[in-house]
């Protein structure tokens, strides 16, 4: 329901323009609500041409901010290949969804800051505290300063994905959204 009243009023998640959607923090992967594939005419009524018409209820809905307050916030390591989990607390790398992974979930218990508490904790259960897997395992990183090392894991995927230690977690790489938890 939710999803074909967004298609028909026309709502998108992130305003923009081809030369802007590098600019724009996952601006060539913004949901659609009106089919599977990505909205290509980020801030348009049309989901691949770009009008003149502009949509007038175009707002911002992911939190990449969020990423400023953990240590290496933009660099932790992406436990289904290469590269960066972009959407830290999300199960999807690249998707800020609805579905936090268990490291979202405790970010926003603690109140989205980076604690003590948030950093000695274990949140996806494989064995490696958060801070240790962020590059803090001292837990002493503040905001703005530099971590003591790189990342080395994701807090909120069981690693390695697929293992013994992991298999009840239900999680797969390669998937999008809800999907990617069993």
């Amino acid at each position: 329901m939710i999803r074909a009243l967004l298609c028909c009023v026309g709502v998108v998640s992130v305003l923009g323009h081809p030369q802007y959607r590098d600019t724009i923090p996952n601006g060539y992967s913004v949901f659609n609500p009106c089919g599977s594939n990505f909205w290509e005419a980020v801030g348009h009524y049309n989901d691949i041409h770009h009008t003149h018409d502009k949509n007038p209820f175009v707002f911002v809905s992911s939190h990449p901010y969020y990423r400023d307050r953990i240590p290496n916030g933009y660099a932790v390591s992406n436990p289904c290949g290469a590269g960066f989990w972009e959407a830290v607390g999300h199960y999807d790398p690249n998707h800020h969804t609805i579905d936090k992974n268990p490291f979202g979930l405790a970010f926003a218990a603690a109140g989205h800051q980076w604690t003590t508490t948030l950093c000695q904790a274990d949140s996806d259960g494989d064995g490696t505290s958060n801070g240790a897997e962020l590059g803090d395992p001292n837990c002493v990183w503040t905001v703005g300063a530099t971590p003591e090392r790189s990342s080395t894991g994701q807090p909120g995927i069981c690693e390695p994905v697929g293992s013994g230690l992991c298999a009840s977690k239900a999680f797969q790489c390669g998937c999008h959204g809800h999907q990617c938890i069993g």
